[in-house]
């Protein structure tokens, strides 16, 4: 009787290490970025949320648009109520824009960026945990395939940890959202909605 328990214990693990396996497999193959599928643009509603004597406070929400020409183009703008950011990558090199006037980003920092898969997947991943794949299911009337899983980032005093879960078109592959959560500290958090977009028409020049 041990003997039979034993045996269907372990049939269980290498069952779940399989398909812990697969899922892996799965996702990684979906969020690989994909030249053929073209020229495509994220756009990032980000809504910070304070909790100030037990209720919650939103500030106003920033708007982030990244456009990505595959295999390695990318301009990246975001804008506040405080402060404009934008960016031009090509390749191994990067510039940023400050006092409306165009400046080289060190070729140290592209390095680490390009290190770091800017060129290579749809939605970031790097040392991802806790990958669900939920299967198929309905977003916005369309079929899609879902993920889930956890993101830790150096924050200025701890690991910050971030809960992502990402959207892809099951008939043709694409990525098409991403919604995740972040904990700032423990009063504050913030929210992220993703929509892509896959446009023929973009274009991303070298910065004059």
């Amino acid at each position: 009787m041990r003997v039979c328990v034993f045996a269907a214990v372990f049939a269980l693990l290498i069952s779940a290490d399989a398909a812990s396996a697969d899922c892996n497999g799965e996702f990684t193959k979906a969020n690989k970025m994909k030249v053929e599928a073209g020229p495509f643009r994220v756009t990032d509603r980000v809504q910070t949320i304070f909790e100030i004597d037990g209720k919650k406070s939103p500030a106003p929400p920033s708007v982030q648009m990244t456009e990505f020409v595959p295999p390695t183009s990318v301009h990246f703008r975001k804008e506040t109520a405080i402060l404009n950011e934008e960016w031009v990558f090509l390749g191994k090199e990067g510039w940023t824009k400050e006092d409306a006037s165009w400046k080289s980003i060190p070729a140290s920092e592209m390095g680490a960026l390009v290190e770091g898969g800017v060129y290579e997947t749809y939605f970031y991943a790097t040392e991802l945990t806790d990958l669900v794949c939920h299967g198929e299911s309905v977003l916005n009337g369309r079929k899609v395939h879902s993920y889930s899983y956890n993101v830790s980032t150096e924050g200025l005093l701890a690991p910050v940890a971030t809960a992502v879960t990402v959207y892809f078109d099951a008939e043709t592959g694409r990525p098409l959202a991403s919604r995740s959560d972040k904990s700032l500290t423990k009063s504050s958090m913030q929210h992220t909605e993703t929509v892509l977009e896959f446009d023929p028409s973009i274009k991303i020049e070298r910065p004059q």
